[in-house]
C-alpha cells in the first residue's frame, strides 16, 4: 500500500504540475520554487499585474503545509489530508467545468497550490523520496546507479525506501506529465478533476486498510 501511494502521488504531482503550468500561463502548482525564477524573470523582462500570482505562491504554500502538519499532529489520520487535497482538486476542475468565470484564474491557481502544499506536508508522516519535486529523487536514482555500476563505497541512504522505487517514479511523474498535456488540450484546468478523483481512491484505501495509522 505505501509503494501504491507514493507511486500515485508522483503521478498528481506531475498532472497537476504541468495541467497548471500550461493553463495558467506557465505557473507551477508544486514546483512553487520555480515560481520564484518565473517572477525573476518577469522583472527582467516586464512586470505584469497577473505575475503577483507567482510571488503569492510562496506563501500559500507555507500555509499549506502547515494546516496538514496541524491535522496530522492534531488526528494522525492521513486519510484527512487526503479528502482535503481531494476536495480541493475536484473544486477547481468543478468550477472550470461548470462555472468558468465565477471564480478568478489566479484563485483557482492559488487553490491547487495549496492542494499540493497540502501533498507536500505528507512527507513528514510517509517515508521515502519527495513525490512534488523530483529534482531530488533523480539524483538519488542517479547516484545510486552510478554506485552499482562502479562499485562505489557508498554511505547509508537517509531514504532507504528511495533506491528501489525511484525509477518507478519517474516514469509515473512522467506519466502524469504527459496525461496532462494531452487532456488539459481537450479539458483545460478542468482535467485536474481527474488526479482529484484519484485522491479519492487513495483516502478509501488509507481509510480502509489503516484505519487511522499512518501508511
Amino acid at each position: 500500500m505505501h509503494r501504491f501511494t507514493i507511486l500515485c502521488l508522483t503521478f498528481i504531482a506531475g498532472f497537476v504540475d504541468t495541467a497548471t503550468f500550461v493553463s495558467a500561463k506557465g505557473l507551477f502548482a508544486a514546483h512553487v520554487t520555480g515560481n520564484f525564477v518565473l517572477f525573476g524573470a518577469a522583472l527582467a523582462n516586464g512586470f505584469r499585474t497577473e505575475d503577483y500570482v507567482k510571488l503569492m505562491t510562496f506563501p500559500v504554500f507555507i500555509v499549506a503545509v502547515a494546516i496538514g502538519a496541524v491535522i496530522y499532529s492534531t488526528s494522525k489520520k492521513i486519510s484527512i489530508i487526503f479528502w482535503l487535497q481531494a476536495l480541493l482538486l475536484i473544486s477547481v476542475g468543478s468550477i472550470v467545468q461548470f462555472a468558468p468565470n465565477a471564480v478568478p484564474l489566479s484563485l483557482l491557481v492559488l487553490t491547487l497550490v495549496m492542494a499540493m502544499g497540502l501533498q507536500n506536508s505528507l512527507h513528514r508522516y510517509l517515508p521515502g523520496p519527495m513525490t512534488t519535486v523530483m529534482t531530488g529523487t533523480v539524483m538519488n536514482w542517479s547516484a545510486g546507479f552510478v554506485e552499482r555500476i562502479f562499485g562505489l563505497a557508498t554511505l547509508p541512504s537517509k531514504t532507504p525506501a528511495a533506491k528501489p522505487m525511484t525509477g518507478r517514479m519517474m516514469l509515473c511523474f512522467a506519466t502524469g506529465c504527459i496525461s496532462a498535456g494531452f487532456i488539459n488540450q481537450q479539458l483545460g484546468l478542468a482535467s485536474v478533476s481527474i488526479p482529484g478523483i484519484l485522491m479519492v481512491i487513495l483516502a478509501i484505501f488509507e481509510m480502509q486498510n489503516h484505519k487511522g495509522e499512518t501508511v
